[in-house]
Order: C-alpha cells, then structure tokens, then sequence
C-alpha cells in the first residue's frame, strides 16, 4: 500500500477544485558503513481527509530529457536480486499485464516489461526483462495494448497513474512489432512527457489511441491519437483535452470510451465519455447522481473486443476518501446506466473492523475492474482486496481477505495487497499487486505467487555490513529484507513498508530499519531482532516526521543513531534509552509535514562528529533549505544555501535551482577528506544543462553547478568515498574523480530505473533501485587520498581534536576515521563487546516461528 504525499494544494484556472497534492519523490539516505545516500519523501500540506495523492517530483511538461551522456568508466553492474523475498515469494509493484499469443507479459511500476512463454502461469515461470538499458528506457509502465491488425505487434504506456509517493513521471509508448521480443520507446516532440499513459486501445484500422493524465506540473492531458502505429503523435481536439483521462475501452464498432477523472472534478466532467471513431465525445454519465467528484475511474468490457459493443462495467473511486463511490454497469453502450455497487462499498470500508491494520482505502492508488468473457454477471474489482460478484452486481464478495478480513475473522488468502491488474488468460485469473504477479485456477478461491526470477523490487534506502555480504533495505510494501549472502535470494525481516536500514559496522548485530513516519526498529540481535522488535518513535515523542524519514549513523561512532522527523534526534547509545533533539530550522514543529520545517536529509562529516548538514522540506511554496553546524547536532545551525538565485554556475543556491527545476534537494554528503567540501543532488527537470548536482567548498556558504555534462533527469542521491563523488539519477549512476570537474556514466548493465539509494563498500558501488532491486560494481580507481581538511573551530570556542570530540551528550568510544583510507567508510576493526556472537557471513540466524497473526500484523501498509 501507498502513502499520500504531497507538497502542497493547487486551485486550477477553471475554477475546478484541483486538490492535488504535490508529492514528491527525494532522496533520503541512511548511513551506511561506506557511503550515505538515499530517498526522502517530502510532505505538503492537505486538509484532512482531503488529499489527492500525487507523483514524483513534477518537471516541466515541455522539457524532454537531454541526450547528455557522458563516457562510460567500469565494467558491467551485477544483479543482488532479489529474486526471492521469502516468506511470500513476493517481488514489488506490477501495474499491467497482458496475454499475446503464448506469451504473458508484465509492467513493473519502475520495472520495465518482463515476458514469460507460461502465459497461463501453470509452473513457476522463468521471466525476462525486455526493456531494462536502452539509453532512453521509462521502466514506469501502466497499460499494454494488442493491436488486432497484427498479432505481433504491442503496445506499452509509460507513466504511473496512482498519484502515490514514488509514482515515476511517464516518457511516451513503447511499441514492439516482434511479438515483445523488441521494443522501441516513441515520444516524438517529448509529447507525453511529465504524463501517465493510463491506458490503451487500437481500432479496427490500426489506429492507435492513448489515454493521458498529469503528473503534478501543467501539462496537456486528454486524449492521443497515432495513424502510424505508435510512431506519431497528435492530441485529439475534444472536450477531452486538458482533463485526465484514466481509462479507456473499445467496442467491435470502434466506440470508444473513455473515462475522465479530474481531481475535484464535477460531473459535468468526471464520467464515461464516449465517441464513434475518437470524434466527438458526449458524457454518458453526466446526469447519473452522486458521481461528483469521482477523481480516478477503471473500465471493463466481458472481453476487449466484444461482439456487440453494449455492455460495459465501470469502478469509480472517490477522491477525497478513497473509497470505491460506485460500480456502475451499462448494458446499451451508455444509453443508461444502473448501479452494480450491493455491498461493495461495506466490504472495501475500513478494511480489519477493530483489528489493528490500514484503516483508510486508497482507490486513487489501487483500483481495477475485470468482467469475467464467459460468465455474464461475475466481476472483479480490486482494491486492498479482490472482490467478486457472481450476480451482477447485487452482492459482492471479499475473495482475498488481504487483512483477515472483520476483527481478523477470515483466513488471508496467499495474495498480496493492493490490487493494480486483473486479466484472464484462459480460463485462469491473473492478477498484478504490489507484491508482482500471482495466479488462481479456481476463479479466485485460492491463489499462488508466480514470481519466478522476477524483479521489481523498490527499494528507498540500503545498508551494507562490514561484511560486505550482508545488506539490509527498506522496500516499498515489501519490508525491511535481509540477505547473508549477497543476493539473489533475501527475507522479508518486518513487513509493511520498509524504508531506510543501518548496519552498525563493527557489530552487525545491531541493525536498524523503519516503518512509515519515522517510526523505529532497532536489533541487537541481527536480522532476527527485527521481525520481533516494537516499532518507537524516540522519547514516544508525537513530532510529525516524513512518510520516508531519514535515518542515519555517525560514521565516526556508529552507536550513535540520527532520526529525522520535525526536529532532529539523536541518541548515542544504539538508539536505547533517551534521545536528545535540537532544531536546526529554529521553527517550531508544524502540525505535519506539509508544513515548512521538517527535516529529510541528515549528514555526518567523516572525521568529525561535529559536523553536520541537514535538509529541511519547505512545504508548499518555500523551497528545501539547507543548514549547518560544526559544533554538534545542538547547533547553532546557520543556513547553509548559499547565494540566493539560480543563473550562473557559481555563486548560486541549490535551494533556488530545485525550485526552478519544479523539484527538491535530494541528497547531501560531505566529503571526508576535506570536510570543507559538500555535494548536493537535485531532482525534477532543467530548462537548461546542469542544476542537478551542486558543490560547496566552503561549507555551504556559496555552491557551484558542478553538472553541466551531465544527463537533463532527476538525481536522487549523491555519496563520497576517497577522491571519488557517486550520483545516481532516474537514468543510471554517475561518477567523478575529480571533484565534480567532470563525469562518467558508471558500469554498463544497470536497468534505468531511480537509483534511490548508493553505498560504497570493500572497493565496490552498491545502488539500490527504485523497481530493479539491488545491483553491485568495482568501484574504479581513485586517486590518491589526501589528508584530512577538518573546518576551523568558530570564533570563540577552544580548539577541539575533531576525531575524539564527543557529543554534548555521552557516547561510548569512538572508532576514528583513518586518515589515510580512500574510502569514505566507517572504519571496521576488530568486534566489540556485542549482545551475541556476530553472525555467520554465509548462514542466517535462525528466526523464531511466528504466528499467523504476528505475519499479519507485520503486512501492515501503512496509508493514509
């Protein structure tokens, strides 16, 4: 399950409410042994019960990325997988299926298209990726389409439709002509960009049609047309144009229909339009009651191309609430409608009754209609669950039981959450959900994973122990997920949505991961102290922090433990006992994070305890804005974002250019040789080269875009070690040897989807993927390391030894930094004194049992 988030609330020029919450996907790291980066999620401001979920950071709708490519320096990047997330055999978000001839194919959430040749599932499949390193490749793909004039070729729309925290902005159709063997990425003029390609359909003629919908910056939604199969683009003049459109369907006769879905749409305009041959569009439902509002709609035909184009089944799901508001069913192509709702709405209400679980629906994130080809009356919708009706609409039946259905009564079937893709191929039911692909023979009494090799697993943030064997990652729906021995095979350690994880590196013991708004789990028994520790906010203190909050070690003490939430915490004993906090915004903690004040991004200067930056989220109109202390985490904190604007390359200020870039300061990191010296990344679109990776070397005072030659996307994370700067974009990761002077495109072999997350680790790069999982590759060679330039003590306070000053509160000893290392990594000598023996590098701890309830708990999913 999704969070809402967004970055703020916008009322568009009609005068139509556009409630759409600006959410924003940023980089948040969490400290690792080696290096820091990752993902922060920024929060704006909403009413309650108000929100519209929205997408990755917004860009420009008219800026296509840049051709920018650098030189390739390195070898090829290898897959950690996973390939396997026990218990479930889950993998990550797959948002589309189709079945073309003997072949099923997949779209991942920011996966790609995968094929099987099992297109009935009936075996564990074998899975391949199609789509993963073409230099212009989207992996954010939401609908498929055949086309009936040539079996072989297919169509795939890019862009997620769910407005969630990490929905990935959409780049065009890609287009086979070999049954899916090759594809081919179309978005002439950069037309589609910034949109979601919501669906598909093709006409007898082979004309081609796409549904579009925005993604947060104004951009022209509506309907699109090609003639050329694929190739070329235009927008079809209709009352159409700059609403979204989230489905559409096609009759035997070329009726189309098309379903609008405005954020705070009226029914004038929210509804099932429909048109002969893609000309004039009338609004079927514009007189039905009580479908004002309905801001995300899915469509349903008994098969794509019915013999008699008459009957049609459509789901609305309310935006405001995110509950299903309506099944509706047509059997006269829309000449009148009827409802199909029965109990439907009961069934998808707070889904556990009294038992502890998600208690608020989320149609805007998942929301999908299947009717059954050869058995008129039964249809599924999926949501949180599967539910069936075998009557036409006039009751309806939870299948899947997801949370155990009322107070925990029912048996979960072996189903993941958050329904996105239902099909049928044959006679058997497939469907796609945050967990990846699963199949039922029995019209979906039971279900099984079939999975395979498949990997979309979404990870935000990574850690990587001494032992660079162990990796600890926080997964989007998918936990918290631990592996002994590199991969491909890891373990699901706590469930829900995990995000960002730390290793201490000296004992790895001590492990730390989180579930959403900062709340804490913390091991001192490894990976098994996990899946039974009790999630904490510290001090029990009510602070909002972040859907995804930062989490951080020190690198010089890794005892001591940063939390980002409105204020920044700090504990210096493993995160047991009391914590500490300061406020380096000196704002008082805002009401949630929408608001202005908090902090997502935390990091600790290599060599000095007493150094260290934060990043604190703007809300809606203010911007990120950087600070800086070099006296410890209780301050003073000065800001630290440099000369105000964004013209120049120097003397500029991150905070004005990710404004301009429609985006947010992703990532900050310090050098550990001259602590002088810090880089920030920033995410969103430029109008222009660069504004996308920043340098200080005078401790924030002023920057210089140091990203001129590099790629026009969103860059996620930034991370030093020795004389080597690591950034990862939406378009692979990126490395300089010089200070930022100039760059190269990291490795060959790495799918292009978000780099979330980046550690450096034993001389190799770990990235871990927003939809392709965890990947590794020698780190190249560096030049030579320098000795340690530490900033001068501020006027007035005695000169401290920067690698023994301890913190204002108490803190065991402190492992120093070697000067004379090329890494950025915490030092790893000999084990101390541990709560247990350490781990074997290649056995996993024994876990205890846990009970049905106790894996019930731990899916918990966290939205709102």
């Amino acid at each position: 399950m999704e969070q809402v988030i967004s970055r703020g609330i916008s009322t568009a020029a009609t005068g139509l409410l556009a409630a759409v919450l600006l959410a924003q996907s940023v980089p948040v790291s969490a400290a690792q042994p080696t290096a820091r980066a990752g993902h922060v999620i920024h929060r704006a401001a909403m009413a309650p019960q108000a929100f519209m979920p929205s997408s990755r950071p917004s860009q420009p709708s008219s800026q296509a990325p840049s051709p920018r490519v650098p030189p390739t320096l390195g070898g090829a990047w290898s897959s950690l997988g996973p390939t396997t997330i026990s218990p479930e055999n889950s993998t990550g978000r797959a948002l589309a299926l189709i079945v073309n001839g003997a072949n099923l194919f997949i779209g991942g959430a920011d996966g790609g298209i995968w094929m099987t040749t099992t297109a009935s599932l009936a075996s564990t499949p074998v899975w391949t990726a199609l789509t993963d390193v073409a230099a212009d490749s989207n992996l954010a793909i939401q609908s498929f389409a055949n086309d009936p004039t040539l079996n072989s070729r297919i169509y795939a729309g890019t862009g997620e439709l769910a407005t969630s925290i990490d929905s990935r902005y959409g780049q065009g159709v890609y287009v086979s002509t070999n049954s899916g063997s090759t594809w081919t990425l179309q978005n002439p003029g950069g037309i589609f960009t910034n949109l979601s390609v919501s669906a598909l359909v093709v006409d007898s003629a082979g004309n081609v049609y796409a549904a579009a919908a925005e993604h947060l910056v104004p951009a022209t939604s509506g309907l699109y047309k090609s003639t050329d199969h694929g190739v070329n683009w235009s927008l079809v003049p209709s009352l159409l144009t700059n609403h979204d459109v989230t489905d559409l369907a096609i009759g035997s006769d070329d009726t189309i229909y098309a379903a609008v879905g405005d954020p705070g749409g009226t029914a004038a305009t929210n509804g099932i339009w429909k048109s002969v041959g893609g000309a004039a569009f009338t609004n079927t439902t514009a007189l039905s009651p009580g479908l004002a509002g309905t801001y995300r709609w899915r469509l349903a035909m008994p098969s794509q191309r019915p013999t008699a184009s008459q009957v049609l089944w459509a789901v609305a799901g309310n935006n405001l609430s995110g509950d299903i508001q309506a099944v509706i069913q047509t059997a006269n192509g829309g000449g009148s409608w009827t409802s199909a709702s029965g109990n439907i709405a009961a069934l998808d209400g707070p889904p556990c009754g009294n038992h502890p679980c998600n208690p608020v629906n989320q149609a805007w994130y998942d929301l999908e209609i299947l009717a059954d080809p050869l058995n008129a009356g039964v249809v599924y919708v999926g949501t949180h669950d599967i539910y069936k009706t075998a009557n036409g609409g006039g009751s309806w039946t939870n299948i899947t039981n997801v949370y155990g259905g009322p107070n925990g009564t029912a048996t979960p079937a072996n189903i993941h959450p958050d329904q996105h893709a239902l099909i049928f191929s044959g006679t058997d039911l497939i469907a796609g959900n945050d967990g990846g692909a699963y199949r039922s023979t029995n019209a979906g009494t039971s279900w099984a994973p079939r999975n395979g090799n498949l990997n979309l697993a979404q990870f935000y943030g990574g850690a990587v122990a001494g032992n660079p064997n162990q990796l600890l990652g926080g997964l989007q729906d998918n936990g918290s997920i631990y592996t002994p021995t590199a991969g491909p095979s890891w373990t699901d350690e706590s469930g829900g949505d995990g995000f960002f994880t730390a290793i201490d590196p000296n004992n790895s013991n001590f492990m730390y991961a989180e579930y959403p708004d900062g709340n804490l789990l913390v091991s001192s028994t490894g990976p098994v102290g996990l899946g039974t520790a009790t999630s904490f906010t510290p001090n029990n203190t009510s602070e909002p922090a972040e859907f995804s909050a930062d989490l951080v070690l020190d690198p010089n003490n890794p005892a001591t433990i940063y939390s980002a939430r409105a204020s920044l915490w700090w504990n210096t004993n493993h995160g047991s006992g009391a914590w500490t906090s300061s406020s380096p915004t000196g704002l008082a903690p805002p009401g949630n994070c929408f608001s202005p004040g908090c902090i997502h991004r935390i990091a600790v200067a290599p060599g000095n305890p007493l150094e260290l930056f934060v990043v604190s989220g703007g809300g809606n109109v203010n911007g990120d804005h950087t600070y800086r202390t070099v006296n410890g985490p209780n301050g003073p904190w000065p800001p630290a974002d440099g000369t105000a604007g964004c013209v120049a390359a120097t003397n500029l200020s991150p905070h004005s250019c990710a404004q301009l870039n429609h985006g947010n300061i992703t990532d900050v990191a310090i050098d550990g040789q001259n602590n002088q010296v810090v880089y920030e990344t920033v995410d969103g679109f430029s109008a222009v080269a660069g504004h996308h990776v920043f340098k200080s070397a005078d401790l924030g005072a002023t920057w210089a875009d140091v990203s001129a030659s590099l790629p026009n996307v969103p860059f996620e994370t930034v991370v030093v070690s020795g004389g080597a700067v690591y950034a990862g974009s939406d378009n692979g990761v990126f490395a300089s040897l010089d200070g930022g002077s100039s760059w190269n495109r990291l490795g060959t072999n790495l799918p292009n989807a978000r780099v979330f997350f980046l550690v450096v680790q034993s001389s190799t790069v770990f990235a871990f993927t927003h939809g392709r999982g965890a990947w590794q590759i020698a780190a190249p060679s560096q030049p030579g390391s320098r000795t340690p330039v530490l900033p001068a003590p501020p006027t007035g306070t005695p000169a401290r030894d920067p690698v023994k000053a301890s913190l204002p509160t108490p803190a065991p000893t402190r492992t120093p930094i070697n000067p004379g290392t090329t890494s950025r990594s915490l030092a790893t000598p000999a084990p101390t004194t541990s709560a247990g023996p350490e781990p074997s590098p290649s056995v996993e701890p024994v876990r205890a049992s846990r009970s049905w309830s106790d894996l019930q708990l731990r899916r918990q999913r966290w939205a709102f």
